[in-house]
């Protein structure tokens, strides 16, 4: 049987519509920066199955960089994006990251190798991570983009987190059309319980954003030296903070 298959735009988020006997299921594969200092799951700490409620085994100050990507249904997301509250409010977000967060077991997480951690070698610049996510962001930066960095609050999981952010990217993208520019959001997750325990998981989520405060003063440190590369080139592009108070 005959497959036959095109590549569309949606949003500037690439997917894919395989027809086979004029039946049509529509896919969309989603992608998503992160940084995280969370703990990874699972054997391969560069492909790992998910992120956890603990610090990374390398301390709580060093950062993973990565992308996820996850495949979702066109007419769910659909559905979400243009869902009427009435009096001209339209989209549903919170909808959209909780089905978001049901195909999340799926996803594909690609960290950037860093041996920086695991070598007492030197490692060159153009070899860090962080370089190599930076470089990936400019490039996309470079299709006329702008960036929104986001960060979490207090008992939230990584894949609600997840979810969330890819939530946001897709609804701030709702209305774009093909002269307007691109918002590509990148997710900061610290290890948040993703608890509702009154007072143990909260208290633990203090402590643990209080630490967590070396990691984000380190990611805004090697984002202040990549804005400096980029901005004579990149003065119209903007990348903006978002933040949830614990």
């Amino acid at each position: 049987m005959p497959l036959r298959w095109e590549e569309n735009i949606y949003n500037s988020l690439t997917y894919k519509s395989f027809t086979i006997l004029d039946v049509q299921t529509l896919n969309m594969n989603t992608t998503l920066y992160f940084a995280t200092n969370r703990n990874h799951k699972g054997n391969n700490r560069w492909k790992p199955e998910t992120y956890g409620t603990k610090f990374s085994s390398d301390g709580h100050f060093n950062l993973r960089f990565g992308k996820l990507s996850v495949d979702l249904e066109d007419t769910q997301v659909s559905k979400h994006l243009k869902h009427e509250f009435g009096q001209g409010r339209s989209g549903d977000g919170e909808a959209l990251a909780a089905y978001i967060g049901g195909q999340m077991d799926n996803a594909k997480i690609n960290a950037y190798k860093d041996e920086t951690a695991t070598t007492s070698k030197r490692i060159e610049f153009h070899a860090n991570s962080s370089t190599r996510f930076f470089k990936d962001l400019k490039k996309d930066m470079e299709q006329q983009a702008d960036v929104l960095i986001f960060i979490h609050g207090y008992n939230v999981s990584w894949k609600e987190a997840a979810a969330s952010a890819m939530s946001l990217q897709l609804m701030l993208n709702r209305h774009r059309k093909n002269t307007d520019k691109e918002v590509i959001v990148v997710l900061f997750s610290w290890p948040s319980n993703g608890s509702m325990m009154p007072f143990a998981a909260y208290k633990s989520d203090r402590s643990d954003a209080r630490d967590s405060a070396q990691a984000v003063g380190r990611a805004i440190l090697k984002l202040k030296d990549f804005l400096a590369e980029i901005k004579p080139k990149h003065e119209d592009e903007k990348m903006r903070p978002c933040f949830n108070s614990i």
